[in-house]
């Protein structure tokens, strides 16, 4: 790993099935990681939930952290703003 790579913090977008314990599942999971930033967002009439994660630590934890995500039942893709780690492919515009 790239000395400047592992001081890289990403951010990965996780949609999922918004339901009660998703949270604490994604909690638990993401607590080997070092997280930076943490924001979970619902659209209670579509049973959707949208988490913003910030990842620290470079490339090789970021994709272990979206793969850790994308195994979590409820998730149906998880992004970051150049690579889809699950589902369809999705780019950014910004």
């Amino acid at each position: 790993m790239d000395l400047m790579d592992a001081d890289l913090t990403v951010d990965l977008t996780v949609e999922a099935t918004h339901e009660q314990s998703l949270v604490g599942r994604l909690a638990v999971l993401l607590n080997a990681h070092e997280v930076t930033a943490f924001v979970y967002r619902t659209d209670p009439q579509r049973h959707l939930a949208t988490v913003e994660v910030s990842v620290a630590g470079g490339e090789l934890q970021v994709e272990r952290a979206a793969h850790r995500l994308r195994r979590v039942i409820g998730v149906h893709r998880v992004t970051t703003r150049d690579h889809a780690y699950f589902g369809e492919v999705s780019v950014s515009t910004q």
